[in-house]
């Protein structure tokens, strides 16, 4: 029963609920008739369309947009096609702007350029639309239930959108053309924002933006490549846009940008590819590494990874070079820390330079590992590639066994090809192999194993090493043979000359040339004898008051000029050190040597002038000059003029010899010095065995055991290297400075002989047409090997290109000593004036030589040295003028021996002296012969070093082979020469052996 009355009470309420409802519906709703449709009675109306806007303005007026906004939608329900509709449309998208809604106020812009296109508020309404659009997309979020939660990029595209599509042709059509790409581009559509940009260029192609939507297109396809990494047609878009548009675009205000942005393209590029590089350098596939480094070095070099990349490949490439490069920029820098900490007195600046140091001693430390790392990586990539060469091999072999059969000329040429590409493979490979080892050698690492370099044998020859081994034995033979027979033959002429004369053969003149053979003998004694009187003299000297500069110099003025430590400083310790406590006797006994040393250094310094004059052809210019007017055709002054260029040539001969033999002293000094045996001490007692390293250690035990090609450049480089201070590393470094002068002198030496040369050759000619017998040339040659060796030996140490350099450093430093010395020596004059009442002190202004040889003599010590220096200087004299008495004694005698055996053609001979010229014309063939076969030699050398020249890369080996081609063209001119020689000194044998018949 109660559930019953539950049922009915709640089905009275429901009725009641429903008939309140329908009660309250139809009070809201009425008919319109302006409408034309039920309107909400709640909602108050006007009367009219212009009522319903009048009503809605007041609010506006008042500002209470709310209220405005809420009579303006209800004019547009109620009078949607009235006059005032229109107008209500656009102002209720003003309110709604006014109340920062302008989600709301887009639509109500919207709505008006939809369903009122021709309403005049349109053109405003699009410039607030485009104004909203832009707001959107400088990030003002849309509202949702009055909250700024919507994303404002989406919303942008919609306003631009909007835009585009219903008022393209308007004022703001291109604008909102643009802003669509950039609104597209904020929100990541990369490919809706470079068609939005398109469309710019495309259908406004007058409009001012069309260069920055060029630009835009180029920046978003760069953004979209940063975004898609991996695909590189998206990259080489964002190039192109980039390049089309700086093509069109070069002068526009954003160009700049553009620029930037091609910069940061490239960079993205660079990287990539240099990634791919590194990765295949990590694997050793090095050819493929090559290739990426210079696309990258040559492609992008205005990038960081441009510069990385070269510097990669010089480190592959070049290993040698760019890790001395390294070393040398890590040292500088050190260096300018050093001098920095030193004279820092901030303690905090001194901390941190300390902190630079450590950095730069690491970076150090890294250099010397990865010379071996590099040189390693290199090796292990060749030695991948000789297993594929070798399996390339085995493959061609088995093909061939296979079709050994088959006849067919295609593939016998197939196979020839096949087998010239692995002989050029492998050529290759031996060069870089070859390369390789030469790199090891310049940076003193390996890598092969330790025991590699204890066995003598199992690794290849260089080029050089192949060329010299050529024939090497054989020519040494011969050059020994040739120097057996030349003394052979000149005793031959002695026992021909003195038959002649007692044979009578000689009509009469017989007496004449045995009297001129005793002049000579009798010269040649006198001199002898001068020259040991010298020698006592001179070593007289020595004990009593040290090794005297000068005397070496006035005596040889053009050969060796010794500059050693004991040559400059005859007294212990430092020579200027308590001058003032000395006596006067003292100080002019210290005067005399101290002008002695500025004697020296002066002829050193015009030595060293004359050198590089000779390099620079200054010299040779003003020997040119001097000769232009030169007619002499006087047979007996071109006699002259021919031995004394003889002279000449036979002295710079003399002082090459002289110079290698002091190089080689030098050399001597220098590798003790480096192995620490010089006697001198480094600090802390310990011997001068700092200096060398464990490398250059184990070089020269090599050296000592197997031997090692070009010793004088290990050595010169190993002190090069040194990075240690104290005396033993400035004896060292001193001792490589004079090896290199004494090299460029040699070479410069060597060179005024060849020009010599030429000119006595030009002088024969001349004296030949003139009529004037044959003159025997007295110029003995010195022997090729040693002359060979010599300026070989020099050029490797200095090569041309850095001659002048050295040459000019040389002269620098020893025109500042002779600066030093002058000044000392002006002090010295001071004090002997000081100590001498009186008297002025005496300024010198003639050069130190002369002044040396002038010098009067004064009393005391200084007495004996002034008369032993004089004794000296006079018996120098002497020597020399009984020298050239000798030589032109000599030459008459030869010329006149000469003359009287032409005169005695048609006189009997004896048996005897048919034997001598039977023997001496057998001489002349043997001679002939060993030209001959040497000239064969040569030739095959020259041909095999024409080879490797043509096989290998100009920068490896390339300047020593061309030295070596030089040095035997050289050679073969010389045995041409000979040979001519040889035949006109049979002609001159012959008519005497074979006299023609009356």
């Amino acid at each position: 029963m109660k559930k019953i009355s539950r049922i009915l009470v709640t089905f009275a309420a429901s009725s009641i609920l429903s008939l309140s409802f329908h009660s309250t519906l139809l009070a809201y709703w009425v008919w319109s008739p302006e409408a034309g449709k039920f309107i909400n009675s709640e909602e108050t109306v006007q009367g009219t369309a212009e009522e319903q806007y009048n009503y809605a303005m007041e609010f506006y007026k008042k500002k209470d947009f709310k209220e405005a906004a809420k009579q303006f939608r209800i004019l547009l329900k109620a009078y949607p096609a009235s006059q005032s509709a229109s107008e209500a449309q656009f102002r209720l998208g003003v309110v709604q702007e006014e109340l920062g809604d302008y989600n709301r106020a887009f639509r109500a812009y919207r709505d008006l350029l939809q369903k009122y296109p021709s309403s005049d508020r349109v053109a405003e309404a699009v410039k607030r639309e485009f104004r909203i659009g832009n707001l959107f997309l400088s990030g003002r979020k849309a509202k949702v239930l009055g909250l700024e939660i919507l994303p404002s990029g989406p919303k942008a595209v919609e306003v631009f959108k909007h835009l585009v599509a219903t008022a393209p042709f308007s004022e703001w059509g291109d604008k909102a053309q643009f802003h669509l790409g950039l609104a597209y581009k904020k929100i990541n559509q990369f490919d809706e924002a470079i068609d939005a940009f398109q469309g710019v260029i495309d259908r406004y192609p007058e409009s001012k933006r069309v260069a920055q939507a060029r630009f835009q297109i180029a920046d978003t396809a760069y953004l979209q490549s940063v975004a898609a990494t991996r695909d590189q047609k998206v990259i080489d878009r964002a190039s192109e846009e980039i390049d089309r548009f700086l093509q069109h675009y070069p002068d526009s205000g954003i160009s700049d940008k553009a620029a930037k942005l091609r910069q940061e393209i490239d960079e993205k590029n660079a990287e990539k590819n240099y990634r791919i590089a590194l990765f295949y350098e990590n694997e050793n596939f090095l050819d493929s590494a090559f290739v990426y480094y210079r696309d990258v070095s040559s492609r992008y070099p205005h990038t960081q990874w441009g510069e990385k990349a070269l510097q990669r490949l010089e480190a592959l490439e070049k290993p040698a070079e760019y890790l001395k490069a390294q070393e040398a920029e890590i040292a500088s820098r050190k260096a300018g820390l050093l001098k920095k900490m030193e004279s820092a007195a901030d303690e905090a600046q001194r901390k941190e330079w300390d902190w630079q140091l450590k950095r730069l001693e690491k970076e150090q430390k890294e250099v010397g590992h990865s010379k071996g790392e590099t040189l390693r990586r290199r090796r292990s990539a060749l030695k991948q590639k000789e297993a594929e060469l070798r399996e390339g091999r085995k493959a061609l072999k088995a093909k061939k066994k296979r079709f050994a059969k088959n006849p067919s000329e295609d593939l016998q040429a197939a196979f020839k090809r096949w087998e010239e590409s692995l002989e050029k493979e492998e050529a290759r490979l031996v060069q870089e192999k070859m390369m390789i080892e030469k790199w090891e050698e310049s940076l003193g690492v390996s890598t092969e194993p330790f025991y590699s370099d204890l066995i003598p044998f199992g690794k290849e020859a260089t080029p050089l090493e192949q060329i010299r081994k050529t024939e090497a034995k054989r020519l040494s033979e011969l050059a020994k043979a040739n120097k057996e027979l030349l003394e052979k033959k000149e005793g031959l002429y002695r026992e021909y000359e003195k038959l002649l004369a007692l044979e009578g053969a000689l009509a009469g003149g017989g007496e004449g040339l045995m009297a001129g053979r005793s002049k000579l003998d009798s010269l040649r004694a006198e001199a002898e004898s001068l020259e040991r009187q010298l020698k006592e003299k001179e070593a007289f000297y020595e004990a009593q008051f040290g090794k005297s500069p000068l005397v070496r110099v006035l005596r040889a003025p053009q050969t060796l000029i010794e500059r050693s430590v004991d040559v400059l400083n005859p007294f212990e310790g430092d020579p200027t050190k308590d001058w003032d406590s000395k006596s006067r006797d003292e100080l002019e006994s210290l005067e005399s040597h101290w002008r002695e040393k500025a004697a020296a250094q002066k002829v050193l310094v015009d030595t060293i002038a004359q050198a590089f004059d000779e390099e620079l052809a200054v010299a040779e210019e003003k020997r040119l000059l001097s000769k232009v007017e030169e007619k002499e055709t006087d047979p007996a002054g071109l006699r002259r003029s021919i031995k004394q260029l003889e002279r000449e040539i036979r002295g710079r001969y003399s002082e090459i010899q002289d110079r290698n033999a002091r190089k080689n002293e030098l050399l001597e000094k220098l590798e003790q010095t480096l192995q620490g045996r010089s006697g001198e001490k480094a600090g802390g007692g310990k011997k001068g065995g700092v200096l060398a390293p464990v490398s250059g250690a184990f070089k020269l035990g090599k050296a000592f055991f197997f031997g090692l090609p070009e010793r004088d450049v290990t050595l010169t480089k190993e002190a090069e290297r040194l990075q240690t201070t104290g005396a033993p590393a400035a004896q060292a470094k001193a001792l490589r400075e004079e090896i290199e002068l004494e090299s460029v002198l040699i070479e410069t030496r060597n060179q005024e002989i060849g020009r010599l040369e030429r000119e006595l050759d030009a002088l024969r000619a001349r004296a030949s047409l003139s009529g004037a017998p044959p003159i025997r040339s007295l110029l003995v040659k010195f022997p090729y090997v040693f002359i060979r060796e010599a300026i070989v030996s020099a050029r490797r140490l200095v090569p041309k290109e850095n001659r002048r350099e050295k040459l000019i450093e040389q002269l620098n430093r020893e025109t500042d000593e002779l600066g030093r010395l002058k000044e000392e020596l002006a002090r010295l004059e001071d004090l002997i004036a000081k100590k001498s009442p009186g008297k002025a002190p005496k300024r010198r202004k003639d050069a130190p030589v002369a002044a040396a040889v002038q010098e009067p003599a004064r009393t005391g010590k200084a007495v004996d040295s002034a008369i032993l220096q004089e004794e000296i200087r006079s018996l120098e004299k002497q020597l020399q003028v009984k020298r050239e008495s000798f030589e032109s004694e000599r030459e008459r005698f030869e010329s006149s021996r000469w003359e009287k055996l032409s005169e005695s053609r048609g006189k009997a001979r004896t048996e005897k002296i048919l034997e001598l010229e039977e023997k001496l014309a057998g001489l002349i063939g043997e001679e002939k012969k060993i030209h001959e076969e040497e000239t064969d030699l040569l030739t095959k050398k020259k041909e095999l070093v024409d080879q490797f020249l043509n096989k290998l890369p100009k920068d490896l080996f390339g300047k020593d082979l061309h030295l070596e081609k030089e040095e035997i063209e050289s050679r073969l001119n010389q045995l041409q020469k000979r040979d001519s020689a040889l035949g006109e000194e049979i002609k001159r044998l012959r008519p005497q052996a074979f006299p023609p018949s009356s």
